[in-house]
């Protein structure tokens, strides 16, 4: 029964003992939402993936940037087992590592995009896109897309609301704009 659950990315049964019998609560939740659930098993037809695997996965869709630290804290892993999660889904190419060693930061690959559901809020898509500009000088409303999962309207209107406020600035016009920080 546990294991049926944690395949169906559902939160455990509960049991408890009341001295005479013992009773088992199964939650039909999950901190998984249905949609996220679904795009972790279209992720599965690419690679075989561990429990751990699917958690770091969807942080990295709803927009974190994972570090050792960050995965250690989410799955209760001691170092080697946090790194092994990274470098294994790197290797299987589910994350891009930016950096090395202490410093690498793993972000999810462009090419998997997260359903909408999994979109930030507006502050934290702001952000996103300041920081992948800081970290690659500049980037074009395509680079946007990959790593938000917006659609091309949404994210010319989030980069020109930036370049308004004087918080990024245009390069070029037209084909092959990019916007990089001023």
């Amino acid at each position: 029964m546990q294991d049926t659950m944690a395949d169906a990315m559902l939160d455990p049964p509960r049991f408890t003992d009341n001295g005479h019998e013992v009773v088992v609560e199964l939650p039909l939740r999950s901190s998984l939402a249905p949609m996220e659930r679904a795009w972790l098993r279209k992720l599965e037809h690419r690679g075989n993936l561990t429990g751990a695997d699917r958690i770091a996965i969807v942080n990295a869709a709803r927009g974190e940037i994972l570090t050792n630290a960050r995965v250690r804290e989410l799955l209760a892993l001691d170092r080697a087992a946090a790194t092994a999660v990274l470098g294994r889904l790197r290797d299987a190419g589910f994350l891009e590592q930016h950096g090395r060693r202490g410093g690498a930061t793993y972000r999810l690959t462009g090419s998997l995009n997260p359903p909408s559901g999994l979109r930030l809020g507006e502050a934290d898509l702001l952000k996103m896109v300041l920081e992948l500009s800081h970290d690659r000088g500049s980037v074009t409303n395509s680079d946007v897309r990959r790593a938000t999962g917006l659609d091309r309207v949404e994210s010319l209107a989030m980069l020109n609301r930036l370049v308004a406020d004087g918080r990024l600035k245009r390069i070029e016009e037209r084909r092959g704009t990019r916007y990089s920080l001023p």
